[in-house]
């Protein structure tokens, strides 16, 4: 099993909302994966790009 805490999906703004869009995308990321991407992922999560999954309020 593969726990991510970034993904692509969080930081092209795509959120539960859209759950085709959402699985397209994981499948993509999957698709692409190496740890160079990885990481890319997680500075873009916390340096604040994206926001999938956020709540809205």
């Amino acid at each position: 099993m593969i726990c991510l805490l970034s993904g692509l999906a969080q930081i092209s703004d795509i959120d539960m909302s859209t759950p085709k869009l959402l699985a397209e995308t994981d499948a993509k990321m999957i698709q692409e994966m190496s740890l160079k991407n990885y990481f890319v992922y997680i500075i873009k999560t916390v340096t604040g790009s994206g926001s999938g999954d956020r709540v809205k309020g």
